[in-house]
């Protein structure tokens, strides 16, 4: 059978997706042993863009090629959470026809919404390329591990982050310095807020726990925090001379009495797979009851990358090879408590004066472990007992994520 392809946004992916499906078509219809065509485009306006489009017929709005097309699969590439695009994708899935999005924002806020409205229609929604780039996180929740109970979640998921600190700690320079740099490079946006405060890892991570257990979205309940200046370029060497690096870590975890969801930077063990990860790579470590740590590292963003995620998704439509939304019916999404980063219980590291520190630590009989100069590992403790202990007093508060 000949599946139509319609795209919408021709912007960085959008004309690698293009390029690569028509460079790769003879292969991709092979492994899908299905044939396919594009059929339509769509971008705000029909300026030369280095792509032949001229096969394609060409709208400049998204919801005029919905309802003037008969695309059997129909991909979101403009981005935006709201708007012209979330009417687009409404369009989509009333017709009852595939959406594929990168669009993890507009997910992150409307995915149940969505994924009811694909319930009704006999539609299907599918976003391998919304988180981790080329890597597949997604695949790996709701395929490979299907059969696991999900203890654990933890991801290196936002680039930009990643390439600023491993340049801060490799070249001494200042965030502000490097943030500048990458911004040049095209790693950050010129109004870099979206990723260097933890906006977007956060909205991937709330994703991934939804479909990892089963829960409502838990992006407006998770706790965030961002990268720039949470520790000197001074801490950033004692940290390193102990073992340890500076990332943008995402974590979920089932507790007893509910879940900790969390974006934050955090110091990480130098010889483990998050301090492996350097640059602008993304990386995921998913660990499941029935085999333990599942481990994907790749490229994280750039248009190749998230193309190919992309095309992985057309090709499950062409086989016709689907699963729900959320890896389950959106009336079986469980809400969940989504505890506060309080109730962390875990490692920290503390910069500060050691003859302040320590009376403090034994007043409290808290167990320290003096690393180097006025750095103090403390281990299992609760994180609102540890603010407590020290309130008022001038120092610096480190997570450590052992992953």
């Amino acid at each position: 059978m000949n599946k139509k392809i319609a795209i919408a946004g021709l912007g960085t992916v959008g004309l690698s997706l293009v390029k690569k499906l028509v460079e790769k078509k003879e292969i991709i219809q092979q492994r899908s042993n299905n044939s396919f065509d594009i059929i339509a485009v769509s971008a705000r306006s029909k300026k030369s863009r280095g792509v032949d489009l001229s096969n394609y017929e060409f709208f400049d709005n998204p919801v005029e090629m919905v309802k003037n097309t008969d695309a059997d699969i129909y991909l979101e590439l403009m981005g935006g959470t709201n708007g012209l695009t979330l009417d687009y994708v409404k369009n989509v899935l009333k017709k009852g026809k595939v959406l594929i999005t990168a669009n993890k924002a507009m997910l992150a806020s409307y995915g149940e919404q969505l994924s009811e409205l694909a319930d009704e229609n006999n539609a299907k929604i599918l976003f391998e390329s919304s988180i981790g780039g080329g890597i597949p996180c997604l695949k790996t929740l709701r395929e490979g591990m299907v059969g696991n109970n999900i203890n654990a979640i933890y991801g290196i998921l936002n680039g930009t982050c990643n390439y600023i600190l491993t340049t801060v700690q490799e070249t001494g320079k200042s965030f502000a310095d490097v943030l500048n740099e990458a911004q040049k490079l095209g790693y950050a946006e010129a109004d870099p807020t979206f990723d260097v405060e933890g906006y977007d890892a956060g909205q991937k991570l709330s994703l991934m726990a939804s479909i990892g257990f089963g829960i409502k979205i838990p992006y407006n309940e998770m706790y965030f925090e961002g990268i720039l200046d949470f520790m000197t370029n001074e801490q950033i060497k004692s940290a390193e001379k102990i073992g340890y690096s500076p990332r943008l870590i995402s974590v979920a975890k089932p507790q007893s009495d509910g879940y900790l969801i969390y974006t934050v930077p955090a110091l990480v063990p130098v010889d483990k797979t998050m301090g492996n990860i350097k640059g602008v790579v993304n990386g995921c470590i998913i660990n499941g009851d029935m085999v333990g740590d599942i481990i994907s590292i790749g490229a994280g963003a750039g248009g190749d990358a998230t193309a190919s995620a992309i095309i992985s998704d057309i090709v499950d439509s062409l086989k016709n090879n689907y699963t729900m939304t959320f890896n389950t019916s959106t009336k079986n999404l469980k809400s969940a408590k989504i505890l506060p980063i309080t109730e962390r219980i875990g490692k920290y590291c503390i910069f500060g004066d050691e003859n302040i520190l320590k009376p403090k630590f034994g007043d409290n009989d808290i167990k320290y472990l003096n690393s180097v100069k006025d750095v103090f590992i403390i281990e299992n403790i609760k994180e609102e007992k540890i603010n407590s202990v020290l309130n008022g007093i001038n120092c610096n508060l480190v997570r450590i994520e052992d992953c």
